[in-house]
């Protein structure tokens, strides 16, 4: 299940003793490592100017606000590693949630697993509320309607001070929104971010709804060309892809364009 970690902590560290600390003593493929870090974290937390001092200087350059950053609206991106993200999430009351974006409306609305592991923190604020089931992400062939085993683990708040691990594609979570605003603190590790989707669920009938995969479209959208423009090696290459690509979506993507580029070249 999402893990909860005690790390009770005094200590106080800067952004950058953090990101040192990561690189240099976390294997980041073993999530014991990560939540034996888990008292850097707090003390990272416990770094009451982080956010502060961050916003200041987003506020002196607002025209060239976050440009890498794929979460604008309720999303602070502090560090983004290939292997690493250090983040910061803004969590608003329903009467306020328009007002940042409808992308931070539709986290509270599905329920949701992560195509990553990471470890997140109540930074500021009474924290998100959560309904938390586990499933089995290597049981299921990631179809939209496709039946999926969730087996309910509890609901919890993430509060100031409050360290959770969620696990890559097994701990699902139902999002609620904060009675007040607030803000969490995240690690995020990307290796497997690349490798599958997102899914997103059903709850009720217990069924995967959709995914998202981060290069979903792109992968379309080059299999789409390639059978336009494309010659016998890349009828080849469309045929590995449609073997080897973890998302279905993109494997039928490229059968589909590698079987159309193939007829129109006999």
């Amino acid at each position: 299940m999402a893990i909860t970690l005690e790390a009770p902590s005094n200590d106080v560290i800067s952004l950058e003793e953090y990101v040192d600390y990561i690189e240099r003593r976390v294997d980041l493929d073993d999530i014991d490592s990560v939540c034996a870090s888990a008292p850097m974290f707090r003390a990272l937390m416990n770094n009451r100017s982080l956010i502060r001092d961050f916003v200041d200087g987003e506020l002196r350059r607002w025209r060239e606000y976050q440009p890498r950053n794929p979460y604008v609206g309720q999303t602070l991106i502090f560090v983004d590693r290939p292997e690493f993200t250090i983040r910061a999430n803004m969590w608003a009351p329903p009467q306020r949630v328009q007002r940042l974006s409808d992308a931070a409306f539709g986290t509270y609305a599905i329920a949701h697993d992560h195509n990553f592991s990471f470890m997140t923190g109540g930074y500021f604020g009474c924290g998100y509320a959560t309904s938390i089931y586990e499933y089995d992400g290597k049981a299921i062939a990631g179809t939209k309607d496709e039946a999926v085993e969730l087996r309910f683990l509890e609901d919890t708040t993430l509060p100031q001070g409050k360290i959770m691990v969620y696990r890559c594609a097994q701990d699902v979570h139902l999002q609620k929104p904060a009675e007040a605003f607030s803000v969490s603190l995240n690690l995020l590790i990307n290796a497997e971010s690349r490798r599958r989707p997102q899914y997103f669920f059903d709850l009720e009938r217990s069924r995967i709804r959709g995914s998202s995969y981060a290069e979903k479209g792109e992968a379309i959208a080059l299999c789409e060309l390639a059978e336009h423009v494309g010659g016998d090696r890349t009828a080849e290459l469309l045929a590995d892809l449609s073997a080897a690509a973890e998302d279905p979506f993109v494997r039928r993507s490229a059968r589909t364009s590698c079987e159309r580029l193939t007829a129109t070249r006999r």
